[in-house]
């Protein structure tokens, strides 16, 4: 049997965690051992496999658990100044539910991670065993690693730590970041070979503009009689000046982007600028509001409401600016009428076929299930579309340098077809 414990040091530090015995008298038998005081001893046998209990403080608490985790945060939060990355997170994460699940306490799980790790995860496993030894709970010593943990993630932890379902709630989290990270490295494999024939027909096709299509216009004047008109069209294109024209642009473009990311208003609107363009953007867009789905069915699976759920979708460090402006409205209006349905459909962002499957688990009392398929059904059709792009991009490559090439000989050959001619 497992047993949660709070207990007092030898010196004074308060100490809590998770022990395996088999009985809480044996429990508290080893405790004593130790040299600590027991102040309690619970059992954690009454897990169940269904979604988490959340006890109604924890549920009256959550809208200001992200602020409390903060301003509560134990001394030296946020001096972390490196995250991790995703596929590093999702093992960790992964690391600490297996370890869990047996048993082991989070102190040593984090210790013999911090030995066989990269160094950022190993900084991140010091960082969190060190609060953990102070007696701070998992999830504030999560919370103070500013910038690893979001607070879904936090808040997730929080809420397992109070129902005693920390290893299932883990089991999840890791299960989620592992899905999101096997999408984004099927997405970069499949990139890289298509990446490389686009840089490759752009370097051709450079290549014949700016290097041997201007020698051999430089001796044009030298054979007398008139220039085509492809051939002069193609002359202008490949005029200097022309490139360093483009060049100018780019690198103010380049200058604005910088700029303009720099603040909140900027940063919005080249989001705005990056979801309207037709095609990607609308995709781009639609996986980011399946994970939102995602998040929120997790959390709503693991006992938490709505009420609470919203706040936590809005992160400072997420980079989703337009998403978190939308979020911010939705909970607005949800927290006036309490009419979640409504607050989605009046969302500008929020598609139709999210409102008809969060008013379908309204009506059977399962929200979770159906944000999970909805954003199981997203993150399908996005895929696909992406496959179907992929396969284009080839041949429309290839086309595209064979019709550049294509039009460059035929101005290169017209003036000497002329020229023939002409004798």
């Amino acid at each position: 049997m497992r047993f949660a414990y709070h207990c007092t040091d030898s010196e004074g530090l308060p100490r809590k965690g998770l022990i395996e015995s088999s009985s809480e008298s044996a429990a508290q038998e080893e405790l004593r051992g130790r040299g600590w005081t027991i102040e309690s001893v619970r059992s954690l046998a009454r897990r169940a496999s269904g979604p988490v209990p959340v006890p109604p403080a924890a549920a009256a608490s959550g809208a200001a658990t992200t602020r409390r985790l903060a301003d509560d945060a134990p001394p030296g939060a946020g001096t972390r100044s490196r995250g991790l990355d995703s596929r590093s997170l999702s093992l960790l994460t992964l690391h600490l539910a297996t370890m869990a699940s047996a048993g082991i306490p989070f102190e040593r799980s984090l210790e013999a991670l911090s030995r066989g790790t990269s160094p950022a995860v190993a900084e991140v496993c010091k960082d969190v065993r060190q609060r953990l030894l102070r007696g701070y709970p998992l999830s504030r010593s999560m919370a103070a690693s500013s910038g690893v943990f979001s607070p879904v993630f936090i808040n997730l932890i929080r809420i397992g730590e109070e129902t005693g379902s920390i290893p299932r709630v883990l089991h999840s989290l890791a299960e989620d970041l592992r899905r999101a990270e096997d999408r984004r490295s099927r997405l970069f494999a499949s990139l890289i070979y298509p990446i490389f024939v686009v840089l490759v027909s752009a370097l051709m096709v450079a290549f014949i503009f700016y290097y041997m299509l201007p020698r051999f216009l430089s001796i044009l004047p030298d054979l007398g009689g008139e220039v085509p008109w492809l051939t002069r069209a193609v002359s202008a294109v490949a005029d200097p000046d022309l490139l360093l024209l483009g060049m100018g642009l780019l690198a103010g473009g380049a200058l604005w982007w910088v700029t303009a990311s720099r603040t909140p208003a900027g940063r919005l609107s080249i989001q705005r600028i990056l979801y309207g363009i037709p095609g990607p953007g609308k995709y781009l867009l639609e996986a980011l509001i399946a994970r939102l789905a995602r998040s929120l069915g997790l959390m709503l699976s693991s006992g938490i409401p709505v009420a609470a759920a919203l706040p936590l979708l809005v992160s400072p460090t997420s980079g989703y600016y337009v998403l978190d402006e939308a979020i911010r409205e939705i909970r607005t209006e949800f927290a006036g009428d309490g009419d979640l349905i409504g607050a989605f459909e009046r969302s500008r962002l929020m598609p139709r076929l999210l409102v008809q499957m969060l008013a379908a688990g309204d009506a059977t009392g399962e929200l979770n299930v159906f944000l999970e398929r909805y954003a199981d059904f997203s993150e399908e059709r996005i895929d696909l579309a992406v496959e179907n792009c992929l396969r284009l991009l080839e041949p429309l490559t290839i086309a595209i340098l064979g019709v550049v090439t294509g039009v460059v000989v035929l101005a290169v050959f017209l003036p000497v077809y002329q020229l023939v001619l002409a004798q």
